[in-house]
């Protein structure tokens, strides 16, 4: 009969394997969303740069978020104030479009001294608001990974109580099969024992 030590030992052993065997499948699972998005940022303010080099000037903001609205309301036709634009939107939209950016807000284009380069993207982060032109700590801008810090952590959080449901659950379900071979073993004993067949 297998005793109720060695199985509380198994079910605790099973409970740490599926902990780090989910870690891993389920870490490499699918696209890092804030990845993609901060990538969308990044290249949309590159093609500014093409079109820095073609007029020898960058488009103000107004203009640009005129685009991003464009971008966000999914209408196929370039309105008429943007036909002259020299610059590709249908690249701006693959950029910005809400693929790269989905479960994000819209992004915003900003103009400050306060950022590298001057000039950026950004998305405002988990509370739909920038305090700060896309610097609070849950922003994702275009200029820097600081919000990988405050994305990671939350994301580790969130997963590790998946890792643990994961671990939980084959450890019970172990369990549960060494209890009923062992429920099974003892009546099988006790089929078995003289005495029983009378």
């Amino acid at each position: 009969m297998i005793r109720l030590r060695a199985i509380l030992v198994t079910a605790l052993l099973v409970f740490v394997s599926g902990y780090f065997a989910a870690s891993i499948v389920l870490r490499t699972q699918g696209p890092h969303t804030w990845f993609r998005a901060q990538a969308g940022l990044k290249s949309a303010t590159m093609s500014l740069e093409e079109y820095h080099s073609l007029k020898g000037e960058y488009p103000d903001e107004e203009t640009v978020n005129g685009w991003v609205d464009w971008v966000w309301s999914e209408r196929n036709e370039i309105p008429a104030q943007f036909e002259d634009a020299e610059i590709d939107l249908s690249e701006l939209h693959c950029y910005l479009a809400r693929g790269p950016l989905a479960n994000w807000n819209q992004p915003v284009y900003v103009v400050s001294d306060d950022i590298p380069g001057g000039r950026g993207f950004y998305s405002p982060g988990d509370d739909g608001v920038s305090a700060s032109n896309g610097n609070d700590a849950d922003d994702i801008n275009s200029w820097s990974s600081h919000s990988n810090v405050y994305y990671g952590t939350k994301s580790w959080r969130m997963k590790r109580w998946q890792y643990a449901s994961v671990g939980f659950g084959c450890s019970v379900l172990v369990t549960l099969l060494l209890v009923a071979f062992s429920v099974g073993e003892k009546n099988g004993h006790l089929e078995d024992s003289p005495g029983s067949n009378y």
